[in-house]
């Protein structure tokens, strides 16, 4: 199996399963919420750090919408929540991601933020996904 994950940007392929996490690498899945016009709204995602012990290299973590990688850095998220609108991201990581905390902040909430949000974890060529977050808006 083959996944494609829109990273910076860039395709980026990864070999592997997919699973629902049953595993607890995700420790905290976003939940379905509506909220309001031009409001706050926190999807939650909190990851269990994990570093391979042959490579030393740790999970990479990504947010998705309706199956579209919105990114898995806080550049790449700022990046996609970009607009002309405003002169900031409305999208942001805004907590520690070296204690796994990949919560995704969308301020200003608008109507094309409604969706399906997805927060996924790719170790050691392995795919776990949160729970399926969906946001509508109000």
């Amino acid at each position: 199996i083959v996944f494609c994950t829109i990273h910076a940007n860039q395709f980026v392929f990864t070999a592997g399963s997919v699973q629902p996490d049953g595993t607890g690498i995700i420790q905290l899945h976003p939940e379905s919420q509506a909220v309001t016009l031009n409001s706050t709204v926190r999807l939650q995602c909190r990851v269990r750090i994990l570093v391979d012990p042959t490579t030393g290299a740790g999970a990479q973590v990504y947010w998705s919408k309706n199956d579209f990688g919105i990114g898995g850095s806080r550049d790449d998220i700022q990046e996609y929540g970009r607009s002309a609108r405003y002169k900031y991201s409305r999208y942001d990581l805004p907590y520690n991601l070296k204690e796994g905390q990949y919560d995704l902040q969308i301020t200003n909430v608008e109507l094309s933020d409604e969706g399906s949000y997805v927060c996924q974890v790719n170790f050691m060529k392995q795919q776990y996904l949160s729970q399926t977050a969906v946001l509508t808006v109000q």
